[in-house]
Parts: structure tokens; C-alpha cells; sequence
């Protein structure tokens, strides 16, 4: 088992935010998600055609979901990473430093 870090739960340890990745082919932009199951399987989602570089509908497209990316990054996102991973690294870095120090 592995320990959890300082002001984690054992149940929110393993949670991990879904992770959006973007591939390009020829043109064409898609998305894909990867998402941690309960069960700790992994499931995959896409390719989501995202648009693409040959009108500027297809451009257009493709800002409209780098913008609800960007949003979902800022509004969700960040504040897992920082309270869930940063801060709890951060701690056990004071912690080292502190026992070093005696």
C-alpha cells in the first residue's frame, strides 16, 4: 500500500483529473480524453474531431475547443493539480528540509 501524501485521503490519492490530449493529421485537429476509472482501469475517449485548418469554420472549431480547454484548465484542472499534487509535494519538501535542519 502505497502511504498517501499529507492531506490527502486515501480515497482522493488515487483520483486523477481527466487528461486531454490534442493529435493533428494532415489538417485535421482531435481530442482525446484518458480517464482513471474507480475500478483503476483506464478508459479512452476520441478521436473527437476538434476542426480543422482548411476554412475558417474548421479554424473557428478549433479555438472554440482550445477556449472550453483553456476554461476547463483554469476552472477545474489547476485546482486539483495544486491542492491535490503541488501543495502536498511542496509539504513533504518543508518536512525534508525541516528534518535535515535538526
Amino acid at each position: 500500500m502505497v502511504d498517501c501524501p499529507p492531506g490527502v485521503e486515501s480515497g482522493e490519492a488515487s483520483f486523477l483529473m481527466p487528461f486531454i490530449g490534442i493529435s493533428i493529421v494532415g489538417q485535421t485537429r482531435y481530442l482525446q480524453v484518458a480517464a482513471k476509472d474507480e475500478d483503476g482501469s483506464v478508459a479512452l475517449y476520441g478521436p473527437i474531431t476538434m476542426g480543422d485548418t482548411l476554412s475558417l469554420k474548421g479554424i473557428f472549431k478549433i479555438l472554440k475547443v482550445l477556449e472550453r480547454i483553456k476554461e476547463y484548465g483554469e476552472s477545474e484542472y489547476w485546482l486539483w493539480l495544486e491542492r491535490r499534487i503541488l501543495k502536498p509535494l511542496a509539504d513533504q519538501g518543508v518536512t525534508s528540509e525541516q528534518q535535515q535542519l535538526t
